[in-house]
């Protein structure tokens, strides 16, 4: 009997994948009856660079200028695919329960709504936010890394045996290889996690700086956070006692961002200092 639920297991799948080919290929017959100039205008309506999408999903080196047909109908079709699963994520949650809808939505930290159809687009708004946040994430790991290893790039291959004999990684003899070991090494540490926070942190900060006080003040609200500081609103009581500029009074040009400290130099130390001085610093004006 095992046996026999297996085989019938294996041939419902063999038809769903069968079924689900079927639906592929008359989707993209569908999509293939327009010409080729229609279908670059609808790609071009989607945002899409219809050259730059179809030389990326070409598996073949194409011509400058030339654009294949079937290229441009695999870019089309993952897109109505993608719209698809968009919707069909919608559906689900049109169809949970109001009130589990919205303990959804207390979850990810969104303020419920009237409208059943206005919480789905939150969740959906969420998501994607989510999705680009990651993605952001990504890219920036991607710029720590390149500059990191434009770096050691930049070292000799005696300097970078030193630095691996430093963390305790193995040496290897080629350049290639102490590079990708001390490059992996930063990731594992965590040192690239940080120097993305912080580049998030400041570009967070400029942000914030660029809001006017009303959006600020409701801000502090949502996340419960009590703009009035003690110790800040003491400091300028005493200064105002005193007849002196408290901070309070309104300028015309706000400044967007406060400048980053920039980086003192290396102070010279004789023998015993630099005996004394970690080899490995903290970076000045960081956490």
């Amino acid at each position: 009997e095992a046996v026999l639920a297996n085989e019938s297991e294996r041939k419902k799948r063999i038809e769903l994948e069968r079924r689900q080919q079927e639906a592929i290929a008359a989707k993209k017959k569908e999509l293939r009856s327009n010409n080729i100039e229609e279908l670059k205008r609808i790609l071009t309506e989607r945002g899409i660079d219809p050259f730059l999408a179809a030389s990326a999903n070409s598996s073949n080196t194409t011509s400058p200028g030339r654009i294949k047909k079937d290229d441009l109908v695999d870019v089309l079709y993952g897109e109505v695919m993608k719209d698809e699963a968009i919707e069909a994520k919608k559906n689900g949650l049109r169809a949970m329960p109001t009130e589990d809808l919205k303990a959804l939505l207390a979850s990810k930290g969104i303020d419920p709504v009237a409208k059943k159809e206005d919480m789905v687009e939150a969740v959906m708004a969420d998501e994607t936010k989510c999705k680009e946040d990651m993605e952001l994430f990504d890219q920036r790991v991607a710029g720590v890394l390149a500059k990191k290893k434009d770096e050691l790039d930049a070292l000799s291959n005696q300097e970078l045996m030193d630095l691996c004999l430093e963390k305790g990684l193995k040496q290897g003899t080629a350049k290639k290889d102490r590079t990708e070991r001390l490059l992996m090494d930063l990731q594992q540490s965590g040192e690239v996690e940080a120097a993305v926070a912080a580049i998030a942190r400041k570009e967070r900060r400029a942000d914030l700086l660029a809001l006017d006080q009303e959006t600020l003040l409701k801000l502090c609200t949502k996340l419960s956070v009590d703009p009035l500081l003690k110790c800040v609103l003491v400091e300028r009581i005493m200064t105002k006692e005193n007849g002196g500029f408290d901070g309070s009074n309104e300028v015309e040009d706000e400044p967007e961002a406060a400048e980053e400290p920039k980086e003192l130099e290396d102070e010279v130390l004789d023998e015993k200092e630099q005996a004394e001085e970690p080899v490995m610093k903290k970076p000045r004006g960081r956490a």
